[in-house]
């Protein structure tokens, strides 16, 4: 197996937030504007995002992105990932996203509705900092940290494998190297 390195998994990443770019648009816009909706959307985007990636890459071992760039999620031995481990890719983000997630909904819950009238989104989104639990700003600290230390020790090892590799037991490859493997076989 040829093991896909650090560019192809950013494309990946980059492919798939641009796949995301829609609802992503739709989903600001309707949080500094409705705060009716603002909780329905927060939910609706905490599970989307997992859930995306956890289908996907038990279904097809790959994300949008990684279909693009031809990389796929196996594992150790080549073969295609469970759901446990395809739900293990992603633990760590849930378990900063979901905490994150509740501080979100206290600060909709805490907005006065001046701030959803106000034209400005940098005056919206002070307002929603302010608003936010104390708990919030180290869990998204820690989720910076976890992030780059995700790539650090991807860099530096010889299979490619991210923190979110080594939890799950998979590794990200080409996917052409995989029918040689086959072929092989």
């Amino acid at each position: 197996m040829k093991y896909a390195d650090f560019w192809k998994r950013l494309g990946s990443l980059l492919i798939d937030a641009l796949v995301f770019s829609p609802l992503i648009f739709v989903y600001f816009y309707v949080i500094t504007h409705f705060q009716s909706l603002a909780i329905f959307c927060l939910i609706a985007m905490a599970f989307i995002g997992p859930m995306y990636s956890i289908y996907f890459h038990c279904r097809w071992g790959q994300t949008i992105g990684k279909m693009a760039v031809g990389i796929i999620v196996r594992d150790l031995s080549g073969r295609p990932i469970s759901w446990r481990q395809a739900f293990l890719r992603n633990i760590v983000d849930l378990i900063f996203g979901i905490p994150i997630a509740i501080g979100s909904w206290i600060a909709f819950l805490r907005m006065p509705e001046a701030a959803y009238q106000d034209p400005s989104f940098l005056n919206w989104a002070k307002m929603f900092a302010e608003s936010q639990p104390i708990f919030v700003k180290p869990l998204q600290n820690m989720g910076s940290i976890w992030t780059w230390s995700e790539a650090i020790v991807l860099l530096f090892n010889k299979k490619k494998r991210a923190l979110h590799d080594f939890i799950a037991c998979t590794v990200v490859v080409e996917k052409s190297s995989l029918s040689s493997i086959t072929d092989a076989a």
